[in-house]
């Protein structure tokens, strides 16, 4: 009798988001990016979670499958975030995770200039 693994079953591939990358862009700007699982086609939607590390700010996002990159807004300045992405298909749903600080502001950050035009 052989004892052997049966080869032919059929391997299903994970739904897992893959590579999910996040870069601060500026103090209230981080950029999500990823690579779409192997098996793309069961998903349905991405649910993008994310929230301060004390919770105070948090955002949920649902995203087309096709969408591989997201830029995050809005966000507090010199503030450590967690980002979750979910992948949902009509049977599963598999999350990847990471976590990302934002720049602290300072004055040099950013210039604005700002011209009046007044008619005399």
């Amino acid at each position: 009798m052989n004892n052997d693994c049966n080869t032919n079953i059929p391997f299903s591939d994970t739904i897992r988001p893959r590579n999910l990358n996040a870069v601060t862009v500026s103090p209230s700007e981080i950029e999500v990016s990823w690579s779409p699982p192997v098996d793309m086609d069961s998903v349905i939607e991405y649910v993008l979670y994310y929230h301060s590390a004390d919770a105070s700010h948090t955002k949920t996002h649902i995203l087309d499958p096709l969408v591989t990159k997201y830029k995050l807004t809005g966000l507090i300045p010199d503030t450590l975030y967690r980002i979750e992405l979910t992948a949902i298909s009509s049977l599963d749903e598999e999350r990847s995770f990471i976590q990302e600080r934002t720049h602290e502001f300072s004055n040099n950050t950013y210039f604005y200039c700002f011209v009046s035009m007044v008619k005399l």
